[in-house]
C-alpha cells in the first residue's frame, strides 16, 4: 500500500521532507499542495533546525541477526544541507537498528531509538551515549521494556518520549539529557500514547493517542507540560509543530489504508492535505 509518512519541517518552515513509503525521501511545500520533488533513498527523514538533513538508510546483512528487527540494519546517515552530495554515515551497528531520530534544536545532536534503548549521538558522529536500557527477560530475548520516539525539550535539557512494559501499552516519560530524572508525564492503561513533540516554546506536547481496543483510532493529541489539559485536534498521528509553533504537521490514513502529510493550525482548526501518493508515482519513484 502506497504511503506517505514522517513529516519533518524545514528550518524556516516552508517546506516539508517525508517518506514515501518504497520510494525514498520527498519534498513538498507546507502551505499548499504541490508535485514533491525526490531527495534521497532513505527513511524517517528529521531535518535539523540548523539545516542538516539525518535520516535512515537501511542496509541488508549477509544473514539475520536474531536482536535485529529481521535482517536489515538501519543505520544513520546526515548531508549537510537537502541537497548535499555527500553523507556522512553516524551509525555502524549490526546488533541494533536504530529509528525516531530527534534534533537537539541547536542541532548539535541528535536522538534516536533503537532496539537497545534511547541514545544520542553529536552530529559529526563519534561515540553514541546510551541514555536508556532496554530490559529483556531472564528468558530468552522477550523485552519487558521498549522506549521510542525520543524529542527535545527547545532548550536541549530535557527529552520526552513513549515507554511500554510488559503490557505494551505505551505512556509518556520525561528525563534529563543524561538520561536521570525519569517521571512518568501520562498514566493511562487503556490507551497507547506515543510519538511525542516537544513545541517550540516550551509550553505544550503534541502526540498521538490510540485507544488499545479494537475500536482503536490514533488521535493527535496537546497537553501541557503537567499532563493537564489535554485535547484532541484531529484524528491522525506523527504529529510535528512547525518552527513557529503556529502550524502542526501529521499523517492521517484514508478508507484505502493509504496514508497522507496534512497540516493545520495549532489549534486544530485549517486541516489540509498536501500529499496524495500513488502506485504510478511509486513506480516512477523505483525507476529512477
Amino acid at each position: 500500500m502506497p504511503g506517505d509518512l514522517h513529516p519533518s519541517w524545514s528550518p524556516d518552515g516552508k517546506q516539508l521532507v517525508f517518506e514515501r513509503i518504497g520510494a525514498g525521501l520527498y519534498l513538498t511545500r507546507s502551505d499548499r499542495p504541490a508535485a514533491p520533488r525526490f531527495v534521497a533513498v532513505g527513511a524517517e527523514p528529521a531535518w535539523s533546525p540548523a539545516g542538516p538533513l539525518a535520516f535512515l538508510r537501511p542496509l541488508p546483512l549477509p544473514q539475520p541477526i536474531t536482536v535485529t528487527c529481521g535482517s536489515f540494519q538501519d543505520d544513520i546517515f546526515v548531508r549537510s544541507a537537502l541537497t548535499s552530495p555527500s553523507e556522512l554515515k553516524l551509525t555502524s551497528t549490526p546488533e541494533t537498528s536504530e529509528h525516531a531520530l530527534a534534533w537537539a534544536r541547536d542541532g548539535s545532536r541528535i536522538a534516536f531509538a533503537s532496539n537497545a534503548g534511547i541514545a544520542v549521538v553529536n552530529k559529526d558522529g563519534g561515540e553514541r551515549r546510551q541514555l536508556t536500557q532496554l530490559t529483556p527477560s531472564a528468558i530468552g530475548q522477550t523485552i519487558l521494556q521498549i522506549d521510542t520516539a525520543p524529542s527535545w525539550s527547545p532548550d536541549g535539557r530535557r527529552l520526552v518520549f513513549a515507554r511500554a512494559y510488559g503490557a505494551f501499552v505505551f505512556d509518556l516519560v520525561v528525563m534529563n539529557d543524561e538520561g536521570g530524572a525519569q517521571a512518568p508525564l501520562t498514566r493511562t492503561p487503556k490507551i497507547d500514547e506515543t510519538e511525542p513533540d516537544w513545541s517550540p516554546d516550551g509550553r505544550r506536547i503534541a502526540f498521538t493517542a490510540t485507544r488499545t481496543d479494537s475500536s482503536g483510532r490514533p488521535a493527535v493529541m496537546v497537553m501541557n507540560l503537567d499532563g493537564k489539559g489535554r485535547h484532541r485536534l484531529g484524528w491522525g498521528s506523527e504529529p510535528t509543530w512547525s518552527p513557529d509553533g503556529r502550524r502542526i504537521a501529521y499523517v492521517a490514513t484514508s478508507r484505502n489504508g493509504s496514508s497522507r502529510v496534512f497540516v493545520m493550525h495549532a489549534d486544530g482548526s485549517g486541516k489540509k492535505q498536501l500529499t496524495n501518493s500513488t502506485f504510478s508515482s511509486l513506480s516512477a519513484a523505483r525507476a529512477r
